[in-house]
């Protein structure tokens, strides 16, 4: 099983993993699936010393993920399935799904925002990062998700599709290049789709 997400992304993501310094990571995903399956096996193949968790909301979808990872010890998969309503609905709260990780009392090396509720999640991920921590957005061109990057200092968009901030806040002259950077990608990623 492999990420959906383009190659260059796949690659920004496994540099930035196997780029940390910590002796154990700890990592946590809103949304499995390949990225679940691909990731935690690269991080194992190299040695490093990791946890990954996963949240993901639709049952099937969990099942599916979970048989393909049975053998990965260093992940742990959790179904938080959206009571009362359509999780594609924005009506549909989804509290639990965004609220769980804050009741582990831990600290994350790395986010990957990639599922349901991605604007509260974005939110929620910010009080979770550890120091030197990072989150990625992935389908980061939509809209819709933009409200919540800027609580991030340092924000910027790595492609049109994913997005990654920091809570550290760079250099007045790295943050202006950064906003440069992502208005750039983001608008030739909009003359790409004409």
């Amino acid at each position: 099983m492999r990420p959906m997400m383009k190659e260059r992304e796949i690659r920004i993501i496994e540099n930035a993993l196997l780029g940390r310094k910590q002796t154990r990571l700890n990592i946590l995903e809103w949304g499995c699936g390949g990225s679940t399956a691909h990731f935690p096996k690269v991080l194992s193949r190299h040695g490093i010393d990791h946890r990954w968790l996963s949240i993901e909301h639709d049952k099937d979808w969990f099942l599916s993920v979970s048989e393909d990872l049975k053998d990965e010890k260093n992940v742990d998969l959790f179904l938080i399935e959206a009571l009362g309503g359509n999780p594609r609905d924005p009506a549909c709260r989804m509290d639990e799904y965004v609220s769980f990780p804050s009741t582990l009392e831990r600290k994350f090396d790395m986010i990957l925002v990639d599922g349901r509720k991605r604007r509260r999640c974005l939110l929620e991920a910010k009080h979770l990062l550890a120091p030197g921590g990072v989150v990625f957005l992935h389908d980061a061109h939509r809209r819709r998700y933009h409200c919540a990057l800027a609580v991030y200092p340092d924000s910027l968009f790595l492609t049109r599709d994913l997005w990654r901030g920091t809570n550290e806040a760079p250099p007045w002259g790295a943050k202006m290049r950064n906003w440069a950077l992502s208005v750039i990608r983001l608008r030739l990623g909009k003359l790409r789709e004409k």
